[in-house]
């Protein structure tokens, strides 16, 4: 029974690996420190603490509370490069802050993504203040939920576009956590795979990948490929006295590659560059935590599923050396 379900998995799978690279896995080293600011409180966050252990089964990539054949599945979904959950890189940051490879609404690096007014969880063909969710009759001074004196951090809220789209375990990036980036890790203005962005590589050597996404103002796309844009979670009230209640911070190394952080109209369109949510539980399928996706993580996940004896244990660290 066992041989001959894993030969079929191992058929799936490897069609694909003659013409795909291998993932390299983005594994933390360490449990994920505290972020460097905590968001806002609210009482409406969509996201409720996690009853699991906090030493998860090894495997269990549907995060269930089982390895069983659906693990079997996701994994062979990762090596065949259609990846049913989204990835993070450990850049090694003294936050222990973990980045997510992509932006909302893309599905590989280089995607520039949806467009999202701040605050807002859906992309649209049009931003301007009539039709904000949290503008007062299309006020650009007025507004409802978030304003100095009221709330100013959407971050692992219902108005999270990262918490909403992709699930608890990701929010919005804080502007700390951007200025986190610039400061400890070296960018260069690159062309990836023939889109132009920013490659940021941490202290520890792995990096990840801003494209140039642009913006939406109005209904019209402006300087994809060219802009760097990205919402923080913060409005810039935050952090300037003076500031509007209508701007939101996001981060901008558009000229001359300059990294700085402003204030702009939060009805425009910008994209959105996740972090995992501090206690996240992201499975890793890098079974054998040797940083490389391939045909032995499917032969470990298999060993896992079909041998009682052993699944069990494999809780946390312990027995990842027991192969």
């Amino acid at each position: 029974m066992f041989a001959r379900l894993f030969f079929i998995f191992l058929c799936h799978c490897s069609a694909t690996f003659m013409s795909q690279p291998l993932y390299a896995s983005p594994r933390a080293a360490s449990p994920r420190a505290a972020s460097p600011r905590s968001a806002s409180p609210r009482s409406a966050s969509p996201c409720v603490a996690s009853s699991r252990s906090a030493s998860p089964l090894r495997g269990d990539l549907n995060n269930d509370g089982a390895v069983t054949v659906g693990d079997l599945a996701i994994l062979v979904a990762y090596l065949s490069g259609d990846r049913q959950q989204h990835a993070y890189v450990d850049l090694g940051l003294e936050s222990g802050t973990l980045w997510a490879d992509c932006n909302v609404g893309a599905t590989h690096p280089e995607g520039y993504g949806s467009y999202f007014a701040w605050g807002e969880t859906t992309e649209k063909t049009s931003y301007y203040w009539a039709g904000y969710f949290d503008s007062v009759n299309g006020s650009s001074t007025d507004f409802q939920r978030y304003k100095r004196g009221g709330e100013t951090c959407c971050i692992g809220t219902d108005d999270d576009a990262a918490t909403v789209n992709w699930g608890c375990n990701w929010q919005m990036p804080t502007l700390e956590q951007f200025q986190e980036l610039k400061k400890q890790c070296t960018w260069y203005s690159v062309t990836q795979n023939g889109v132009s962005g920013m490659k940021v590589v941490g202290p520890n050597g792995n990096h990840i990948f801003l494209p140039k996404s642009g913006s939406m103002s109005g209904n019209t796309l402006l300087y994809q490929g060219k802009y760097f844009y990205y919402w923080t979670g913060d409005l810039y009230c935050m952090y300037d006295e003076y500031a509007s209640n209508s701007l939101a911070s996001y981060m901008d190394a558009s000229f001359n590659n300059a990294f700085q952080y402003y204030g702009i109209s939060r009805c425009n369109g910008y994209p959105i560059r996740p972090v995992v949510a501090p206690n996240a539980f992201i499975p890793d399928p890098d079974i054998n935590a040797d940083g490389i996706l391939d045909l032995q993580d499917l032969s470990k996940l298999s060993y896992l599923i079909f041998d009682s004896s052993t699944s069990n244990d494999m809780r946390g660290d312990e027995g990842f050396d027991i192969w």
